[in-house]
């Protein structure tokens, strides 16, 4: 539901490329993304410390002077953000082709019989060194968000959930990391086959323990508000979502932002929010962003996700083991190793890897806006005009933006590669289309 900002913030540093070793990263984001829990599309929204208990409907207004701060903040934030990336790339390019992590592992095996030691402390190295690497731009945004009156975290605090994030990166590295360089072992010719079959299930376990890594940051507690939590949870059973319960994440220890998911696989859904929302949002507001949610889990988004990460993972880990081979074909004597079995190659993996999901990432948006769009219209369609006035419903939107100093009306090439959201201009304008016929799409909540 969140107006989508470049990546940053706590959640958005838990580096998959380096978590997931190879292919992971070019699919686990975007199957994330259909089940609510997008790390990436929570915005570091600003937000008044003392917003009144129910805030007035906001009016849409094209000449607002937060629409030119938003801007401004959008572009510097995603200058960092392409600074970071670049600087990244070529750290891992100069790891590779320099030969430094071919060096690095021969000092390791000189001084360690083990094997499998050797390579838990190579990735184990690699996965904190990117990190560093990426510090200095983490920092920048941190600045930026404690400069635009969006951050509320002590920079002592902030740094303590960099060091949690980095901890369960690290491990999850060693970890995968071992079973993808055995199976690299075993199966050199066609790892990518097991890759691919691998990524579903993972994918499906990763947006299980998606609220489990969040709790490693923030307390969840049934919501305080038990008026809101009837609403919401009448809600949810008109929309066909089984949910018993709703959760309030103390969201304010660390931002001013405002977000929400409802997320689940089987009988079961979590419906979560956070504390932040129930401060600074009306009743009606509140209702629609939870609407929202429950669309992204009515309308199937997580299995249509996993189904396109089917196509998806099995292209991407063929193309990326072309392209490896033929590299280390051309370059094995700068590289320092003939194998890809060779843990030494970690950083050329993370290389290509990182260059197919920066490839492919307009492609991720673009389904996740529609996607996004598919909800809004399932919002819409279940809560306008009995549950919330359409003035409500473009206030929600006007509200997220203004708050999140976001760019409300991107460069059409900027909206192509980074937006994972539909526009805030775009969601309000849906908004004013379908008033008029609310009543009658209103009347099949779950239907297509």
């Amino acid at each position: 539901m969140t107006e989508s900002n470049p990546p940053g913030g706590p959640l958005a540093r838990v580096r998959l490329a380096v978590i997931g070793i190879a292919l992971l990263v070019l699919f686990i984001p975007f199957v994330s993304s259909f089940a609510g829990v997008d790390p990436q599309s929570v915005p570091e929204a600003g937000i008044s410390a003392q917003a009144p208990a129910e805030p007035a409907l906001l009016e849409p207004d094209p000449n607002a002077e937060w629409r030119r701060t938003g801007k401004t903040r959008s572009q510097l934030v995603i200058g960092i953000r392409l600074a970071d990336t670049l600087t990244g790339l070529g750290f891992l390019a100069w790891l590779a082709f320099s030969g430094a992590a071919a060096r690095f592992r021969s000092v390791l095996s000189a001084l360690i019989r083990s094997q499998w030691l050797v390579r838990a402390i190579s990735i184990l190295l690699v996965t904190i060194a990117v990190t560093v690497a990426s510090l200095p731009f983490d920092l920048a945004r941190y600045a930026v968000s404690m400069s635009y009156g969006i951050g509320r975290q002590p920079l002592g605090a902030w740094l303590g959930d960099q060091a949690i994030g980095l901890a369960v990166t690290s491990a999850s590295a060693v970890f995968l990391g071992q079973l993808f360089y055995s199976l690299l072992r075993r199966r050199p010719a066609t790892w990518w086959r097991w890759v691919a079959g691998a990524g579903v299930p993972l994918s499906m376990l990763a947006v299980l323990l998606s609220p489990l890594y969040i709790e490693l940051f923030n307390d969840f507690a049934p919501i305080s508000n038990r008026a809101v939590a009837e609403r919401i949870l009448e809600l949810a059973g008109r929309a066909g979502v089984p949910a018993d319960e709703v959760f309030e994440i103390d969201m304010s220890r660390q931002t001013r932002a405002a977000n929400a998911f409802v997320t689940g696989i089987g009988p079961t859904a979590t419906i979560a929010l956070g504390d932040t929302l129930l401060e600074n949002f009306s009743e009606q507001e509140t209702l629609f962003v939870m609407a929202h949610e429950m669309g992204h889990y009515v309308r199937n988004h997580l299995w249509i996700g996993l189904a396109v990460a089917v196509v998806t993972s099995a292209f991407g880990s063929w193309l990326l083991q072309r392209i490896l081979d033929r590299i280390l074909r051309r370059y094995h004597g700068r590289l320092g190793y003939t194998a890809l079995a060779d843990v030494a190659s970690l950083p050329l993996i993370l290389l290509v890897a990182g260059v197919l999901s920066l490839a492919g990432e307009p492609v991720s948006n673009t389904i996740s806006r529609s996607m996004e769009t598919d909800a809004d219209r399932f919002a819409l369609r279940l809560t306008v005009p009995e549950d919330v006035s359409p003035e409500a419903a473009a206030s929600t939107f006007e509200r997220l933006g203004q708050l999140a100093l976001s760019d409300p009306s991107p460069n059409p090439i900027v909206r192509f590669v980074y937006w994972s959201h539909p526009t805030l201009d775009e969601r309000v304008a849906l908004v004013r289309e379908t008033a008029g016929a609310a009543p009658a799409y209103r009347a099949r909540p779950s239907g297509p």
